[in-house]
């Protein structure tokens, strides 16, 4: 991102991405506590932030993050103290997640188990051979852009987190490792301005989608 700083501690607005997406799914009544993980070395100043922001009162607790996405995710699991049977896991990175979505995918996975934000495909997807010539072009009718939130019953998904962790995989998202185990995930329609900031080209498009809801207000 160009910064010395993660870009989830950057500024978007008044606030920095983390505490953006810890509000968000702070606001879901489905959701009881809300465990953070963080790099290590940022830690200390999650904490302080949490701690003088009146809209993060659900977190729970601040943990460690590991090497890789599956690493801070089971760590953020093994987290959870007292009876839990869903849990929802949210990238940092997605800090204008709606929360009335992020609420719609916690009912679905209530439902039926495992629920997955996602939007529709909207461009002609190839798929390539390792020499970068087209492979196939899939019926882009049936993909579907994982996003965050996604729902899980909290034994099922800490299962397939330990398991991958025992083989040394790892994953891009939750889904494909539940997945792994037969489990159906039921993909729930999401928002497209519920973009993950990786570039500082995408965290221009969060501030302007930021101003446009705003005025909306």
């Amino acid at each position: 991102m160009g910064a010395d700083k993660p870009k989830q501690f950057l500024r978007l607005g008044r606030r920095t991405v983390f505490s953006r997406s810890l509000s968000a799914m702070c606001r879901v009544e489905g959701i009881a506590g809300v465990v953070a993980v963080a790099p290590k070395e940022h830690l200390k100043a999650l904490k302080q932030g949490v701690r003088r922001d009146d809209g993060l009162q659900k977190v729970r607790a601040v943990v460690a993050g590991g090497a890789e996405r599956s690493d801070s995710v089971l760590a953020g699991l093994e987290a959870v103290e007292g009876p839990c049977d869903l849990v929802a896991v949210h990238d940092a990175a997605r800090p204008l997640v709606k929360t009335e979505d992020a609420a719609k995918t916690v009912r679905v996975a209530a439902r039926f188990g495992a629920a997955v934000l996602a939007v529709p495909v909207t461009d002609t997807i190839k798929q390539a051979t390792d020499q970068g010539f087209v492979l196939n072009t899939p019926d882009r009718r049936r993909l579907w852009a994982a996003q965050t939130p996604q729902c899980f019953e909290y034994n099922v998904l800490l299962d397939a987190h330990r398991a991958a962790n025992q083989e040394g995989l790892t994953a891009t998202d939750d889904a494909s490792l539940v997945e792994r185990l037969g489990v159906s995930v039921v993909l729930v329609p999401g928002d497209y301005g519920n973009i993950k900031i990786t570039t500082p080209m995408d965290l221009e498009r969060a501030r302007l989608i930021l101003r446009s809801r705003l005025k909306e207000e």
